[in-house]
């Protein structure tokens, strides 16, 4: 079995793993706050999230890409990084500490109530230091291909927030300031895991290093900001148009859907540095998406039939209105499962920017869809605006790709005899 095979494979396994692990933290928190409780946690989190993915000009993606191909010494290269990051943290913190106090903002919903960011700023502040460290640390291993310390490291989060989750739990009454402050501390411990490789970081700034960063990741920013918009717009608008306990049901049938994708992710993770140094390692990518989809596919049926047992067995029958909107969005699920690959694909080739005219496609549709339905048919219907935004976006992100790299979409769906056989030599 080739190198690439088996970091997939293992990250595969590790990812499953931690998507039991996941699993039970989310069972335990959407338990301990209740669906009103974990609405409001939703939201604050979309939010925090989307602030950071404003202020961040695709530095993290950037640092893969020239990491992975040494065009720059690599402590000069982090040792930018580094301080390149503790400006979008300065940023993002000064975003978030405005937010309530915008007049615009304030009155713009009742429901979405920017108050709570106030009131729960310390909380806040932590999570979003601790979720940047995170998310810039874990690109350091992904650029210098250690695969196996990067899997090793992924598992130890979801075992601290179940050790910090199962022990507050038990003692203390929820509240979002110290939900916040338990989920920000499990990045904590894995992020310095991931900054070692880096230390000692030295107090120098490259000019160079940060104009070629900059002008790759606001390539990719663009697409970065749309494509979580296009996976998190929905709760907000479910925030502004209905109440705050169907967004949480909504929110734990999306963490359900979205746990299918942990192969697409695996194979994405791995396959972006790996095919940034290696032009062998892209022409792959078919064979890949193909056994992706096979197995989101049969995930997915399995997911949609039991649905109607697990959710309220998993998460109590405070959870049963999650049923619905889970099994609309298993079909967007299915589509996500390529077009997430093929970004990679696209990304590693130094065309970042064709990801974001998909994402753009896919932010108008899933917006338009979400104004329309949302109203008409709740919750089920921010389901149905994602399936039919993510399997639009898959139809152009494949007619891209087939431009590029002459490779239809039966290529990339339809398993072939051999495909098993031939992934050893991958």
């Amino acid at each position: 079995m080739s190198k690439l095979a088996r970091a997939i494979g293992i990250t595969f396994l590790v990812q499953l793993i931690a998507f039991f692990i996941g699993l039970g933290n989310n069972v335990i928190l959407s338990r301990w706050l209740g669906p009103e409780y974990l609405g409001i946690f939703a939201s604050v989190i979309v939010i925090i999230e989307l602030v950071y993915k404003l202020v961040n000009p695709g530095l993290d993606t950037s640092a893969i890409y020239f990491i992975s191909n040494k065009r720059f010494h690599f402590k000069n290269y982090v040792s930018t990084y580094f301080i390149n990051g503790f400006f979008v943290f300065l940023l993002g913190i000064f975003l978030l500490f405005i937010l309530p106090h915008i007049k615009i903002l304030s009155s713009f919903s009742e429901n979405i109530n920017l108050s709570v960011l106030s009131e729960n700023f310390i909380g806040i502040a932590f999570y979003f230091f601790a979720f940047l460290l995170y998310e810039f640390g874990l690109k350091i291993p992904l650029g210098l291909q250690q695969f196996k310390s990067y899997n090793k490291i992924q598992i130890v989060k979801p075992i601290i927030l179940f050790i910090l989750l199962i022990g507050c739990s038990i003692y203390l009454n929820a509240n979002i300031n110290l939900v916040l402050i338990l989920v920000g501390a499990s990045f904590i411990i894995p992020a310095f895991f991931y900054w070692r490789w880096a230390l000692p970081v030295e107090a120098k700034w490259d000019k160079e290093a940060t104009n070629v960063s900059l002008k790759y990741g606001i390539k990719v920013m663009y697409g970065n900001i749309l494509q979580y918009l296009n996976y998190r717009a929905d709760i907000l608008l479910i925030g502004f148009f209905l109440t705050k306990t169907e967004v949480g049901w909504y929110y734990v049938s999306v963490l359900i859907a979205e746990r299918l994708l942990f192969l697409t992710q695996a194979t994405s993770t791995i396959l972006l540095p790996a095919a940034s140094s290696s032009v062998e390692q892209r022409v792959k990518t078919p064979l890949l998406s193909r056994l992706n989809f096979t197995v989101v596919l049969i995930g997915s049926l399995i997911i949609g039939l039991s649905a109607y047992w697990i959710v309220p067995l998993l998460f109590s029958t405070e959870y049963i209105n999650s049923v619905l909107p889970l099994v609309f969005i298993l079909p967007g699920i299915i589509s996500l499962s390529i077009s997430k690959l093929l970004s990679a694909d696209l990304s590693a080739r130094g065309l970042p920017q064709y990801s974001t005219y998909v994402s753009i496609l896919n932010f108008f549709l899933n917006i338009g869809f979400n104004i329309i339905l949302i109203p008409r048919i709740g919750i089920a219907g921010a389901a149905l605006s994602s399936t039919i935004s993510y399997s639009a976006a898959l139809i152009l992100q494949t007619y891209f790709y087939k431009r590029i790299a002459n490779v239809s979409i039966t290529e990339l769906m339809l398993l072939k005899k051999g495909d098993l056989i031939k992934l050893k030599g991958v």
